[in-house]
């Protein structure tokens, strides 16, 4: 199901209110940064809109990394986002200026994102390998902290809960 087509202003999809949630929750206990991840653009812009709505006054920073150098960044001291390199966000992220960075596929391999200490998958990926190489850009040498929290969002009564499913039993094959 697209999140787009299943939320507007005043009734949020249970996807947007449950990220709200984790991201209210993590920073209750940490301010290291958190990275959400989502397949498909529309979700990326939703999720972003939604969360910079509800708590984009108490953040420091959004980053936004979407493929072909779409990436930009919206600090509090300014109203708008700006164009930024992979470099600037992985800087901004270290320095911890970034506290949420939204991903599309495009940030899932090549970009090392270990500062984040959690990470939330709006849409989980079909393919283990891919789920694997999303938890591989915090989840990997360099990180501090103690310990990283992965959270995958699905519909539970949904084709989507099936895949999901599925997936899990492959992944434990996997391994």
């Amino acid at each position: 199901e697209n999140i787009e087509e299943n939320c507007n202003d005043k009734n949020p999809d249970p996807k947007l209110l449950n990220l709200l949630e984790i991201i209210q929750k993590h920073f209750e206990k940490t301010d290291k940064p958190i990275l959400v991840f989502a397949r498909y653009l529309s979700t990326i812009d939703a999720a972003v809109k939604f969360i910079d709505s509800e708590l984009g006054e108490n953040l420091e920073g959004i980053g936004i990394y979407k493929g072909g150098g779409d990436i930009s960044v919206k600090f509090k001291s300014l109203s708008n986002y700006q164009k930024k390199t992979k470099d600037n966000v992985k800087e901004y992220l270290n320095k911890g200026m970034i506290d949420i960075l939204f991903c599309t596929t495009a940030a899932q391999e090549g970009v090392n994102l270990q500062a984040a200490s959690a990470m939330v998958n709006i849409d989980v990926p079909w393919i283990p390998s891919d789920l694997e190489q999303r938890i591989g850009r915090i989840a990997r040498l360099g990180q501090e902290a103690d310990e990283v929290t992965i959270f995958n969002l699905w519909y539970p009564n949904s084709y989507e809960g099936k895949i999901y499913k599925k997936l899990l039993e492959r992944k434990d094959l996997l391994e």
